[in-house]
């Protein structure tokens, strides 16, 4: 353990006369942080880059399954009316649960839910309007 010693320095007064108090105390080393403001931005941002793209590659995979499992069990019609109604649940979702985890900070997870339902529903809306236009 590291000993961090402050002391109060009295205001309006000279110098000379800011003999303050020590105050004392026990900290962990762990608490102490050595990046800046400027390394700590970096940081986050690439967790964010990393976190959004592993949520478009994650709803890329759900969409692959949705369909899979839509083409097995009805006409495409069907399958992609229900596929695009569970990515818009997903949408909703995701982003109260982004904004949840952006405001405790947790960057990565926030931008993984934010770009979790992004190609689900464009590409959803892609089959429909391939279908009916």
């Amino acid at each position: 353990m590291r000993r961090l010693t402050l002391r109060r320095i009295r205001r309006g007064r000279s110098a000379a006369c800011n003999q303050g108090t020590a105050l004392t105390y026990d900290v962990g080393v762990a608490k102490f942080r050595t990046a800046g403001p400027q390394q700590q931005r970096a940081g986050q941002s690439s967790e964010t880059i990393v976190g959004g793209a592993a949520g478009l590659v994650a709803g890329y995979v759900l969409w692959l399954v949705a369909i899979s499992i839509g083409e097995s069990l009805t006409a495409v019609s069907k399958w992609s009316l229900a596929v695009l109604l569970l990515s818009v649940a997903l949408a909703v979702g995701a982003v109260v649960g982004g904004t949840l985890m952006r405001w405790r900070r947790r960057y990565f997870g926030a931008a993984f839910a934010y770009g979790l339902p992004i190609l689900p529903v464009v590409l959803a809306l892609a089959v429909l309007a391939n279908i009916y236009l």
